[in-house]
């Protein structure tokens, strides 16, 4: 699935038109067309930062989760690694990425 979000403006013949990009295959596809009336024009510097931060907090999936603690787990498990790697190397053994 492909997400655009496409500003334009719809004049009175109500004809709006707008080029896929290269990565959409040709064949049968469904669009989906969301018209947002009461909303301010954007301008193309603006940012979606307030439209998602209406978000925060509300994925049940990633409230249970420590954002800061969730990181520390992260760079302690790569220094793991890093170590790891460099005391397999100094054996003299190869080590074979499997991601």
């Amino acid at each position: 699935m492909l997400t655009l979000n496409i500003d334009c403006e719809v004049q009175l013949d109500r004809v709006v038109t707008f080029k896929l990009p290269e990565t959409v295959r040709p064949g049968q596809h469904e669009l989906v067309v969301i018209l947002e009336e009461d909303r301010p024009a954007r301008s193309k510097a603006g940012s979606n930062a307030q439209a998602l931060m209406q978000f925060a907090g509300s994925v049940a999936a990633f409230q249970p989760v420590d954002g800061v603690e969730y990181q520390r787990k992260m760079r302690a498990d790569m220094l793991m690694n890093e170590q790891s790697s460099s005391v397999i190397e100094g054996l003299g053994c190869q080590t074979l990425n499997l991601k």
